[in-house]
């Protein structure tokens, strides 16, 4: 299989012949049509003999090609391997311990292979802490009396006979869906790495604890139909990856083939569900955090109606005041733009404007992930905004960003971003 490696928003040329450097045959792009039509996805805009990746960041794989697409941060692949990863585990909320050892930055394991490896570590925790079981009503003609008889169904259907006794019982087992949803997705790891030998015995391996769980095909939408309680509650994480893997689909490999498979992650919600995390955590007392709200409307209509609803990311409230709304934007800054703009969008810039005077807020912010042309000591831009281009109005929108990976200490990585956090809360005075 042939592996590319490219990044988000990135243009690779469309060829009918192999050629040197990064290249797509129009073959492989006709694959990969199909198997993006089929999982209901769309990372890429084809254009005139090339095609450009968009927000979409993991990892396609279409007959004989694999397409892992990264984030657009450093200029070095395993970095931004590494910052994909860091931000899915806060995000989903995975403990330290799974973020450490040299594989995450490596670039000799693909995306999908940690990810793989994340997922078989979580269920061998399963494992040894112990399978969900649950009780489940059988009913069978049994040669002893098990649990409750029903002598009235014999007289019907074996009438003489008391080797067949018909009884209703309860069985203690670990056939329940939270477990057929883990097999699956175990089933499906097998399938895709049967190349790789570690992963391929690690799935196999795993898949020994589940002999009694039932071999079914499995969908998304059932996995998000899936009831919790706090029997289940360390499934969590477990099943969370078992939905990446499963993703639309049904799930059968009876019959060995793959056909294909997408795994993709849109990294404006990513950056946002990271940022959510980290100011969660971050925020001091007396500050509460409202995630997209207050939803005020800008405008009413003559009837009196209210038109064009805001939706900010964040809202930091002390007590009822609004006193500080966070827009995350997963875009890349460039301090050395000519205008003195840092390559923010204008159309940004009006948005956050919105916000400041509808919700009558003196600090907004857009944030943005860090890069290493930044710099880590670099001072954050910060504009006021005018009335009729002459007075000040008060509110101020600060530019400001967190560095995601660059130059961070594996075990310090996520005390480290916490306190870039803390900091940004505190040049809006968010702070005790």
């Amino acid at each position: 299989m042939r592996h590319l490696i490219v990044r988000e928003h990135e243009r690779v040329h469309v060829v009918t012949s192999p050629i040197s450097g990064k290249y797509i045959t129009q073959q492989e792009l006709e694959e990969l049509f199909r198997v993006c039509e089929e999982h209901a996805v769309s990372p890429f805009v084809p254009g005139y003999r090339c095609i450009k990746f968009s927000h979409f960041c993991g990892l396609i794989q279409a007959g004989d090609l694999s397409i892992e697409i990264l984030p657009k941060v450093s200029d070095d692949y395993g970095y931004e391997r590494g910052t994909l990863l860091r931000m899915l585990a806060i995000a989903s909320e995975f403990p330290v311990r799974s973020m450490m050892g040299d594989k995450m930055d490596s670039q000799s394991h693909s995306l999908l292979a940690v990810l793989a490896r994340w997922f078989c570590d979580e269920v061998y925790a399963l494992c040894h802490r112990g399978l969900v079981r649950r009780y489940v009503t059988h009913q069978d003609d049994l040669p002893v009396v098990r649990g409750r008889w029903h002598p009235a169904t014999d007289l019907q259907r074996f009438p003489g006979r008391r080797d067949r006794l018909h009884c209703e019982f309860d069985e203690l087992t670990a056939d329940n869906p939270h477990n057929r949803i883990l097999k699956a997705a175990l089933r499906k790891l097998k399938a895709l790495f049967g190349g790789h030998a570690a992963i391929r015995r690690d799935s196999e391996t795993l898949l020994i604890w589940f002999g009694e769980v039932a071999d079914v095909g499995v969908t998304r939408n059932e996995l998000l139909r899936l009831s919790t309680d706090r029997l289940v509650a360390h499934y969590k994480r477990a099943l969370m990856m078992a939905e990446w893997f499963l993703c639309e689909r049904a799930t059968d490999f009876g019959s060995g083939r793959n056909e294909g498979f997408t795994l993709l992650f849109d990294m404006n919600a990513l950056f946002q569900a990271v940022t959510e995390k980290l100011i969660r955590k971050a925020l001091p007392s007396g500050f509460a955090l409202r995630e997209e709200g207050p939803r005020y409307f800008l405008t009413r209509a003559i009837d009196g109606s209210s038109r064009f609803q805001m939706r900010p990311d964040f809202c930091l409230l002390q007590g009822t005041r609004i006193h500080a709304i966070i827009d995350t934007k997963w875009k890349r800054l460039e301090p050395e733009d000519k205008d003195g703009k840092w390559g923010v969008s204008q159309s940004d810039v009006y948005q956050l404007n919105a916000y400041a005077n509808a919700y009558a807020c003196p600090h907004v912010v857009l944030l943005y992930p860090g890069h290493s042309g930044l710099g880590e000591d670099a001072s954050r831009p910060c504009f006021s905004f005018l009335t009729q281009g002459q007075a000040e109005s008060g509110a101020k929108l600060l530019v400001d960003w967190i560095p995601l990976g660059f130059n961070r200490e594996r075990i310090n990585w996520l005390a480290s971003l916490q306190k870039e956090v803390t900091s940004v809360l505190a040049r809006v005075n968010v702070a005790n």
